[in-house]
């Protein structure tokens, strides 16, 4: 049987997609990663108005963008 390795996506932007469990089927001294992921598991305690995004070195918080959800207003 296989061992699974679990590591971490980030979409376009860099914004964390979530765990991802894949065999390293290749090499056994080196992990052969999938695109846009890393064995770096992101931050666990963020706030409800933040996420977790790769910048190319590690995983940062910044603040949500939700720029993808219409405008509308509230009444």
């Amino acid at each position: 049987m296989k061992k699974l390795i679990t590591g971490y996506q980030w979409g376009d932007d860099g914004t964390y997609i979530g765990p991802y469990s894949f065999q390293n089927n290749r090499d056994k001294k080196d992990i052969h990663l999938p695109p846009r992921t890393t064995l770096t598991p992101p931050p666990e305690q963020i706030a409800v108005d933040e996420e977790a995004a790769w910048d190319g070195k590690q995983w940062v918080v910044r603040r949500l963008s939700l720029s993808h959800l219409p405008d509308r207003e509230v009444e």
